[in-house]
């Protein structure tokens, strides 16, 4: 890239097929949560914290993605 802020405009297939990814990884981030909750048989706090933030940050990254990707044809 020559550093020109670059922004490509989705269409509403790859907009849904992006939010769907993000729903499965945030559903197996929620599997990890509750497998490894502070008071479960599988505790462990570095994976329950460590998932905590990946689901944080797939939220970020959906809320990013509907406010900025509007995609073509999007009512």
């Amino acid at each position: 890239m020559d550093g020109k802020n670059v922004c490509t405009q989705l269409t509403a297939d790859e907009h849904e097929e992006i939010d769907c990814q993000l729903l499965q990884l945030k559903g197996v981030v929620g599997l990890i949560l509750t497998v490894t909750k502070p008071d479960g048989d599988y505790a462990n706090n570095q994976i329950n914290s460590s998932a905590w933030l990946v689901a944080d940050v797939i939220e970020n990254i959906r809320s990013k993605l509907e406010k900025l990707s509007k995609p073509v044809g999007w009512e």
